[in-house]
């Protein structure tokens, strides 16, 4: 975490490190931080699809199954092979 942050720090417009640390937060039950992370990833670069998927699992995890289903679905329709990304990452929806 310390990594995502200094990152971000130094290159507030680095989508990746974002993301990264989104995935991270998911990983850790940190939902509110997550679904911050995957919107500031997604302000960068509004196609990712690894950070519309861990958005979706989020809004999941909080209860907005329809909004988290619509991020899912809206992240395999850029790459199919989202699902396979995010849980070799530990994501699961």
């Amino acid at each position: 975490m310390e990594d995502y942050d200094r990152a971000i720090a130094l290159d507030p417009n680095y989508g990746d490190a974002f993301n990264n640390r989104g995935i991270a937060d998911l990983n850790l039950g940190r939902l509110d931080a997550a679904m911050a992370d995957f919107n500031n990833a997604l302000r960068l670069d509004p196609k990712k699809a690894s950070s519309l998927f861990g958005r979706g699992v989020a809004k999941r995890r909080m209860g907005d199954t329809t909004g988290g289903d619509a991020d899912i679905a809206a992240a395999k329709a850029i790459s199919a092979d989202v699902t396979d990304g995010m849980a070799a990452a530990g994501v699961q929806p």
